[in-house]
């Protein structure tokens, strides 16, 4: 999935001459650097190193005696107004009064600053996803969320735009934007979950396959973004209408890459999902048929399969 964009990036921006095929049988794991692009990379992939470690790490937390006082010690610690005030306050202090934190590394071993930020909120959802009371305070306040979200996301806009190209606003402007920040970053997670909560908390037939699909998804839109764009490009369409082209074949690229992966029981782990076996297959297929049979396949029935995500 990642080597073709590190081949689309030398070809069209240090001057690589080689194929793809030779690219990946000759240069790609080399382990070394091509005009300053170190090789191999993870990319958009970054990010699953760090997911696989936090829940290695998680694991291991889930073996200490009684696990479920975990659970109690959430919801006591984050119930009502503490869901969105004390992630705040923790993120202001740990990335900017403390660190000044700006980007990611994205180097898994020497990106401590961001760790301290992902690892919590990672923790956090893993309580989240049975604390009846904090589910409950993140519906309670969506709305004063997504006002905090909203204006500080304003506020962080307007300095970027009085500050353009290689412009930088004084230290003092600088120290604000960076707490506007974090107060949006949770601020918006906090009003988005509540939203949904509170309006969107329905079930249909065809979420199993969505819930599924995300994570393939995710996988590959990069890899199709990049090669739809390197066709593209030379062809000299402009903005919009690459716009127009790239965002549907998107879309129909990840599709297709999740319909097909998922048909392939030896490729299902490659893209996160989990392998089938004949009884579940066997459990799939009647669960839809008995659907389509019923004539309502947008409603949810009892017997319908859970989706197969890893």
């Amino acid at each position: 999935m990642v080597p073709p964009q590190s081949w689309v990036e030398l070809v069209s921006q240090h001057g690589y001459t080689q194929g793809f095929g030779y690219f990946l049988l000759h240069d790609y794991f080399a382990f070394a650097a091509i005009d300053g692009v170190g090789l191999p990379t993870w990319n958009h992939l970054w990010f699953v190193g760090y997911l696989f470690t936090y829940t290695a790490a998680l694991s291991l937390l889930l073996l200490v005696p009684r696990p479920a006082k975990l659970q109690i010690w959430f919801d006591k610690a984050f119930g009502g107004w503490r869901a969105l005030v004390i992630p705040t306050i923790y993120l202001v202090l740990s990335q900017v009064v403390v660190f000044h934190r700006w980007s990611d590394s994205q180097d898994l071993i020497n990106d401590g600053v961001a760790h301290l930020a992902y690892f919590p909120a990672f923790l956090f959802g893993f309580g989240l996803a049975r604390s009846k009371p904090v589910m409950a305070a993140f519906v309670r306040w969506w709305k004063a969320a997504a006002i905090v979200a909203v204006a500080s996301y304003a506020f962080g806009a307007t300095v970027e735009l009085s500050y353009p190209g290689n412009q930088y606003p004084p230290q003092w402007l600088g120290e604000q934007m960076l707490v506007a920040h974090q107060l949006q970053s949770w601020a918006a997670v906090a009003a988005l979950i509540g939203l949904a909560e509170r309006y969107l908390n329905r079930d249909a037939a065809i979420r199993p396959m969505l819930t599924e699909a995300v994570f393939p998804f995710y996988l590959i839109h990069q890899t199709v973004i990049v090669l739809g764009e390197f066709a593209l490009k030379p062809l000299g369409l402009g903005a919009a209408a690459e716009f127009a082209i790239l965002v549907p074949a998107t879309v129909a690229g990840c599709w297709a890459f999740y319909l097909i992966g998922r048909e392939v029981n030896w490729l299902r782990p490659l893209i996160g999902l989990r392998r089938r076996t004949q009884a579940s297959t066997a459990r799939r297929h009647d669960g839809l048929l008995s659907s389509l049979v019923a004539g309502d396949p947008w409603r949810r029935r009892r017997d319908r399969p859970q989706p197969d995500a890893a």
